[in-house]
C-alpha cells in the first residue's frame, strides 16, 4: 500500500502551515520565538515534506519511543521556508526539471528548515535557520561555528548557513545533551568527525558504571557526565570554571574566554543557574558574539584585551530557540557590604525588530554562568584560560619594552590591544592571512611562502596571539604549538605586519626574541 504523501506548499501565514498549528496548539516559547524569527527573515512560503526520516529522531525512536505503549510513529515532517512569494508546485517542478532561473530563485530565497517530530510537547527537532540580517556591520557578528547544511528534496539541493538547534526532549535528552549535540555540529570539525545523535550522547554520558541511574528518561547531566560523554565521542573536554564565590565569573574573564573559543570555531556549553532567584541549573550553547568596537584612546601604559568589551553573545537555548541574543551585564552582589563583588550575568535582549509590542516581549530569561565547556580536537592540549594568561604576560612585556623604545626615539607611545584564539594551520594560511593581506597579492604570496619554507613544521592547530593598535590595526601574530603541555609551550614564529613595530623588535636581544617569539616572518612592504 502506498502511504507516501505529495509535497505541499503553503503561505507562511496560512492556518495550514504546520508551524502555525504548533503555535496554536502549544503556545510555547519556542514556537513564538521561531515564528517571529522567520517572520523577520521575510518568510513568505513553506514547503512541507510529510514523510521524512530524520537520523536523530530514528535513533531516539529506537532507543526509547518504540518501547512506549502510546505507539509513536517513526516518521517526521520537514518544513522548508522561503522568502520568495512565487513558490508553488509549478515553480518547484520547473526547478526539479533543471530550469536554472527557478533553481536560483528558490536557493536565493531559502531561509532554512525545521524537522517536526511526532512528539506532542517537544515537536521541534533538528532546525537550521539563516542568521537574521546584521544591522551593525561596523561591529559584525563572529559566527565561526556556523557551517553549511545542504537539504535534498526531489533531487533539488538547498543550502543554508547556520548551526543546528533543537528543542529538549526529556525522554532522551537533557538541556546539556542538546548543547553538546549543537557543539559537535561545529564548523571546527570535518568529515572525519561523525556527528552523534542525542541518544548517542545520552548513552555516552551514562556509559560509566559510576553514574548510578538509567539513561532514559533523561533528566540532567552532571559536569563529570558531560566530560565523560565528550571523551567517549572522541573529543577532549576543555572546562573553565568561574573564579568568584559561588563559581561565578567576572564579566571580563567570561567574555574573553568565550571569544577565544568562538573565534576558533568551537561552540560552547555554558552551565549556570537562572537569575530569577530560583537556583535551578540550566545549560545553553553559545554559537557567536558581537565584535566589540575598536577601542578609543587609552593610556600609554595600557595593555587592553580586545574582547573585554563584548556586549552580546548569541545562544542556542533549547527552551527558547536558535541564535538568541543575550546581553552581558555586570551585576553587583551583596552591594554595600564587605562581601560585595561583581559577577557576569547573561540577560536575553531580543533585537527590537524581532519583537512585536510589549505584550509579546520574549525577553524573560536571565542566566548566571558558572562553567564554560568546549569539545575540542584531542591534539589541542593547551587550554584557552592558560594561553590567555600567557598572552597577558607576553603582551605586557612587549608593551613595556615598546614604551622604552618609543621614548628613546621621540615617537608618541601607544597602548596595545590583544586577543587569543585557536586556529587550524590551513585556515591561518588561507583565511586569516587573506583577511590581513588580501589587497596586496604579492605580499600575501611572499608571507605564505615564508611560513611554508622558513618556519619549522607546525602543528595542525595553532594558538594565535594577535596584538594590535587600539584602532584594530594588526601589528603582529605570534603562533604557538598546541600539542604539548602548558608548561612546555613552544612558539613557532611571529608574523609582523608593521615596519615600525619590526624596527622595535630588532632592538631585542636575538636569543630573547627567538625564545619568546620564534622565527621572524615579514608581512609588510618597505
Amino acid at each position: 500500500m502506498n502511504t507516501n504523501k505529495p509535497l505541499r506548499f503553503f503561505d507562511f501565514s496560512s492556518a495550514d502551515n504546520p508551524l502555525v498549528e504548533i503555535q496554536r496548539r502549544l503556545g510555547s516559547q519556542q514556537s513564538r520565538y521561531v515564528s517571529k524569527y522567520l517572520n523577520f527573515l521575510g518568510a513568505k512560503k513553506v514547503l512541507v515534506e510529510d514523510n521524512y526520516f530524520d537520523r536523530d529522531y530514528l535513533n531516539e525512536f529506537s532507543a526509547f519511543y518504540s518501547l512506549s505503549a502510546k505507539g509513536y510513529p517513526n516518521i517526521c515532517q520537514r518544513l522548508h521556508f522561503f522568502s520568495t512569494m512565487r513558490l508553488d508546485r509549478e515553480l518547484f517542478v520547473s526547478a526539479v526539471g533543471g530550469d536554472e532561473s527557478a533553481i536560483d530563485e528558490l536557493q536565493n530565497g531559502y531561509l532554512g528548515f525545521i524537522v517536526v517530530r511526532p512528539i506532542t510537547d517537544s515537536p521541534f527537532g533538528r532546525t537550521v535557520l539563516k542568521w537574521y540580517p546584521d544591522q551593525t556591520p561596523g561591529t559584525p557578528r563572529v559566527i565561526q561555528p556556523s557551517r553549511d547544511y545542504v537539504c535534498n528534496v526531489a533531487g533539488l539541493e538547498f543550502c543554508v548557513h547556520g548551526l543546528a538547534w533543537q528543542q529538549q526532549d526529556s525522554g532522551v535528552a537533557a538541556c546539556a545533551t542538546i548543547g553538546i549535540w549543537s557543539m559537535l555540529h561545529s564548523s571546527a570539525f570535518n568529515e572525519c568527525n561523525a556527528i552523534p545523535t542525542t541518544s548517542m550522547i545520552t548513552e555516552a554520558a551514562h556509559s560509566s558504571a559510576l553514574v548510578g541511574r538509567p539513561p532514559y528518561p533523561s533528566h540532567f547531566l552532571r559536569i563529570d557526565q558531560i566530560q565523560h560523554a565528550i571523551i567517549q565521542l572522541g573529543f577532549s573536554p576543555a572546562i573553565t570554571n568561574g573564579e568568584l564565590v559561588g563559581q561565578f565569573f567576572t564579566t571580563a574573564r567570561f567574555a574573553n574566554t568565550c571569544a577565544a573559543y568562538l573565534r576558533s570555531g568551537y561552540p560552547l556549553l555554558i552551565g549556570g543557574v537562572h537569575g530569577d532567584g530560583v537556583p535551578v541549573g540550566h545549560a545553553v550553547c553559545a554559537v557567536g558574539f558581537r565584535e566589540p568596537a575598536p577601542q578609543q584612546g587609552g593610556g600609554i601604559a595600557e595593555v587592553s584585551l580586545q574582547d573585554d568589551n563584548i556586549s552580546y553573545l548569541y545562544i542556542h537555548d533549547d527552551n527558547i530557540g536558535p541564535n538568541v541574543r543575550f546581553k552581558l551585564i555586570t551585576q553587583k552582589v551583596h552591594e554595600g557590604t564587605p562581601e560585595e563583588y561583581e559577577r557576569c550575568v547573561m540577560k536575553m535582549e531580543t533585537p527590537a525588530y524581532l519583537n512585536v509590542g510589549a505584550a509579546e516581549n520574549l525577553d524573560n530569561t536571565t542566566i548566571i554562568p558558572q562553567s564554560i565547556i568546549a569539545a575540542v580536537h584531542p591534539d589541542l592540549k593547551i587550554t584557552s584560560d592558560s594561553f590567555f594568561r600567557h598572552g597577558i604576560s607576553l603582551t605586557g612585556s612587549l608593551h613595556a619594552a615598546l614604551k622604552e623604545y618609543t621614548e628613546g626615539m621621540n615617537i608618541e607611545p601607544t597602548s596595545l590591544v590583544f586577543s587569543t584564539r585557536f586556529v587550524m594551520l590551513k585556515d591561518y594560511l588561507s583565511i586569516e592571512l587573506k583577511r590581513q593581506l588580501g589587497s596586496e597579492p604579492d605580499l600575501l604570496s611572499n608571507t605564505r611562502i615564508q611560513l611554508q619554507e622558513n618556519v619549522p613544521p607546525m602543528s595542525l592547530h595553532l594558538a594565535l596571539l594577535r596584538i594590535a593598535m587600539p584602532d584594530a590595526s594588526v601589528l603582529i601574530d605570534i603562533l604557538f604549538d598546541t600539542t604539548d603541555t602548558d608548561k612546555n609551550r613552544s612558539v613557532f614564529c611571529h608574523v609582523v605586519y608593521d615596519l615600525t613595530f619590526a624596527n622595535f623588535l630588532d632592538v631585542l636581544q636575538p636569543h630573547v626574541r627567538e625564545r619568546f617569539l620564534g622565527v621572524f616572518v615579514k608581512a609588510y612592504n618597505i
